[in-house]
């Protein structure tokens, strides 16, 4: 027992000190994304109002867990938009923390140390995982806390102590609190805390099987709504996966704890697509926890039927399975930059924004589509481009208060017609990236045909398929 205790520990050191360089190397370095402006406007409205209030007086709630954690760690190293290390350090943190409870909570699943220290090297090196672990928007600090929800809930089923559950409803707050997609893990630990015996051969079979084919039926309905957005090994993931449900449905040795990680990654998957007005790959984050264990649980059940006499297989199997998506879809090498998600834009914000507070003059004005960025790079509202970046028809309304945007109070710049009598009113810089050139038609057009109009930044290699100009007017 001593000796299990060591073997894993030293594998959990090695997979924290190297997951964690991973999630950590030159943390600043990628521009700001998108998303992350939002969240960072919410951590810098903290410093002038002690609460997340945005210029146009609106709260912004969305993540304040995560909002709050940015705040405190930029007023403690200070925050450089163009370096900003310190207020992505929460979310490699806790994408490093994560580690660590996600192998004790496979520990407690598989009650094996070869499957241990397998799924969870494949967790620690998962691109995806990686990628989000240096990101500013919560997704880390969420599935940490999801696991140590779970992770107590199992506890608390096997033992009753009460310092578990009061834990485990704790942490399901704070995950929530952190991304609002957690309340898709609601059902998953309520199900674990109303449980007795969790690791324990199962009497209920008809029952159990029922509720995985509800969810399995679910799930099924939902896969057409599959977005592009995830990671094509996700995909890979969920054909096993789902081959790992059929099979514990009819398997007349299941234990309890397989079929309670086939439901809670079937009934969160479900919930978040359902549940999302428009779906995008990132959301489903928060399930690869799940959806790795529900996978090896397949490559287990899988290993044992077929190579239940050659217990050299059923080592190395298991072990191949795990080095070949660890070789192919992992990151154990520091990179600068990576790539978010499929079709997401990822353009080089930082080197736009850098030209123009390297040029710009008391009296210019900014345009483009992410006044949020405007605020984090410039410290100014600017003007935004009228654009639905979602599609979502609800969006577009909400993005608006009192005639003015929502993030920055920026004035609205309707269409191309109201944008050609703004600039020849005005001197300035406008940014157009490949996302704006969709929501926009004609608009790069006349910007390159105007004698007016003098291109001063360029950059189309920094991520794939992306591009972002900058016009001086």
């Amino acid at each position: 027992m001593k000796k299990d205790r060591v073997f894993l520990y030293s594998f959990l050191c090695l997979f924290v000190l190297i997951g964690g360089l991973v999630r950590f190397w030159d943390l600043g370095f990628q521009s700001i994304w998108i998303d992350e402006g939002f969240t960072l406007n919410g951590a810098l409205s903290i410093y002038e109002h002690g609460l997340p209030i945005l210029d146009s007086g609106k709260f912004y709630l969305n993540g304040i867990f995560s909002t709050y954690l940015v705040f405190i760690f930029q007023y403690i190293f200070g925050f450089d938009a163009f370096n900003p290390w310190s207020a992505r350090i929460p979310a490699a943190l806790f994408g490093t923390f994560s580690i660590v409870i996600f192998l004790f909570y496979v520990h407690h699943v598989f009650r094996d140390r070869l499957y241990t220290i397998l799924v969870t090297a494949v967790f620690t090196f998962f691109s995806w995982e990686v990628v989000w672990s240096r990101q500013i928007r919560g997704y880390t600090e969420a599935t940490f806390f999801i696991l140590t929800a779970l992770y107590t809930a199992k506890l608390f089923s096997d033992s009753k102590r009460k310092i578990f559950l009061f834990i485990s409803v704790a942490s399901l707050i704070v995950a929530i609190s952190a991304q609002f997609s957690a309340l898709a893990f609601i059902p998953a630990v309520l199900l674990t805390l109303i449980s007795d015996g969790h690791y324990l051969v199962n009497k209920k079979k008809i029952l159990e099987s029922t509720l995985i084919g509800v969810s399995l039926i679910a799930f099924l309905l939902q896969f057409p709504v599959y977005v592009n957005g995830t990671p094509i090994e996700y995909t890979y993931l969920l054909i096993g996966s789902f081959i790992a449900c059929v099979w514990v449905i009819f398997d007349k040795k299941r234990i309890k704890v397989e079929v309670f990680e086939i439901l809670y990654f079937l009934t969160a998957y479900v919930l978040i697509v359902a549940l999302s007005p428009i779906m995008q790959g990132r959301y489903l984050f928060i399930t690869v926890p799940f959806l790795i264990i529900t996978f090896f649980i397949f490559v287990k059940k899988f290993c044992t039927f077929f190579f239940n006499d050659d217990q050299r297989l059923k080592i190395v199997v298991p072990c191949l399975i795990s080095l070949f998506l660890i070789l192919f879809y992992g990151t154990f090498f520091p990179k600068k930059i990576h790539t978010l998600e499929r079709g997401s834009p990822q353009p080089d914000f930082k080197g736009a924004f850098s030209t123009i507070k390297n040029q710009i003059n008391d009296d210019d004005i900014v345009i483009s589509g992410f006044t949020q960025m405007h605020k984090v790079y410039l410290g100014v509202s600017g003007l935004w481009l009228k654009m639905n970046i979602n599609g979502k028809p609800s969006d577009i309304n909400k993005r608006i208060v009192d005639g003015r945007d929502y993030y920055a109070n920026a004035f609205i710049v309707e269409d191309l017609d109201h944008l050609k009598f703004i600039v020849s009113q005005n001197n300035g810089f406008i940014v157009v990236d490949s996302m704006t050139d969709k929501k926009w038609p004609g608009l790069f057009v006349f910007l390159e045909n105007n004698p007016y109009f003098k291109r001063v930044f360029t950059n189309t290699e920094y991520t794939k398929n992306q591009f972002i100009y900058v016009y001086r007017f």
